[in-house]
């Protein structure tokens, strides 16, 4: 028993480093080839009717939801602040909710603080093939000039200062010509 006590321990205090490690960075992947963001042609749920084009000139930040899905509660807050903290003409927060219906899109606002966020319904779940969703949360950067520059799997803290710093840097440059920077391994 104590042997089995001496190699989990390490292995386990190894992991709790690893883990505050990456809450105290921002974690974004750059994409590899900077690409074209697929299209965003989805409603709000007042009906208006968002295309990824009205984001040209700014960064954009498009995350994808669900209403059971629990790492997208402690996010959606963080989704908020952020929107609440950065003007709008530099940086775009937007929400999609992937195929909830709206009355469960509608209790889950209820009880999440959304407030100042864009919430954005693919009530068909369309986006989630062209966008590569393959888990949820995920969170895509677009950069001004409509090319996909970092993904975020997973719940982030979107509205820390060292994240907002990094997402700012997005608008200051060029994806297609700048190197990216290399993903630190955790």
């Amino acid at each position: 028993m104590v042997r089995l006590l001496l190699r989990v321990v390490p292995a386990f205090l190894i992991l709790a480093a690893a883990s505050v490690a990456a809450q105290a960075e921002p974690r974004l992947t750059p994409v590899p080839e900077p690409i074209e963001a697929p299209a965003l042609d989805v409603p709000e749920l007042d009906g208006t009717l968002h295309r990824i084009e009205a984001y040209r000139g700014r960064t954009l930040i498009v995350s994808f939801w669900a209403t059971w899905c629990a790492p997208c509660i402690v996010e959606m807050p963080s989704l908020a602040r952020l929107a609440r903290q950065v003007p709008e003409d530099e940086i775009a927060v937007l929400a999609v909710n992937l195929g909830d219906r709206r009355e469960r899109i509608d209790e889950f606002l209820a009880r999440v603080d959304t407030d100042g966020l864009t919430i954005l319904h693919d009530a068909e779940n369309t986006l989630a093939e062209p966008w590569h969703i393959v888990g949820l949360p995920v969170t895509y950067v677009v950069a001004p000039d409509g090319r996909l520059s970092l993904v975020a799997l997973g719940a982030r803290e979107w509205d820390e200062e060292a994240m907002i710093a990094r997402l700012r840097d997005v608008g200051a440059i060029d994806p297609v010509t700048s190197p990216p920077e290399q993903a630190s391994a955790h």
